[in-house]
């Protein structure tokens, strides 16, 4: 997709839906991904208990809280989803992760460990009831901020 695109695109999308949904990636310096920063109302960070990843998704925050008001309005309310998906992490590397993404948003929803995440496609019904709770409150930590 090319930026000239997104205008075309959200114009279109936004006369059917009231919601749009849209994958960026986290690369700031594409110019898809600012304009379509410049209309978002709320974004989701999602990351995992691998340090690295979580590590981009910080980055993320701190680029857009430097960017302009509005980016900075999306930073602090954004929803950031931790997805443990390494079943040795421990607890304490959980907690760290979760409290490190604090410092830039009021929202951290955790999603434990399930093998079902990990096989490949999502099927809710071989989620993990624990799971399925979990992706339920990330959820509504999104609608709440909407």
């Amino acid at each position: 997709m090319l930026s000239s695109d997104v205008d075309l695109i959200w114009r279109v999308a936004a006369k059917f839906y009231r919601l749009i949904i849209v994958d960026t990636g986290n690369d700031e310096s594409d110019p898809v991904w600012s304009q379509v920063v410049e209309r978002a109302d709320q974004i989701v960070v999602p990351t995992t208990t691998r340090r690295d990843h979580a590590e981009a998704g910080a980055v993320l925050l701190k680029a857009l809280g430097r960017r302009d008001e509005h980016c900075r309005k999306l930073a602090k309310k954004a929803v950031v989803v931790v997805t443990q998906a390494d079943p040795k992490a421990s607890a304490a590397t959980l907690a760290s992760i979760t409290n490190g993404f604090t410092k830039f948003t009021k929202e951290v929803v955790t999603i434990p460990y399930d093998p079902a995440i990990v096989d490949g496609a999502l099927q809710w019904e071989a989620l993990q009831a624990s799971t399925r709770r979990a992706w339920l409150r990330a959820a509504a930590a999104v609608a709440r901020k909407l």
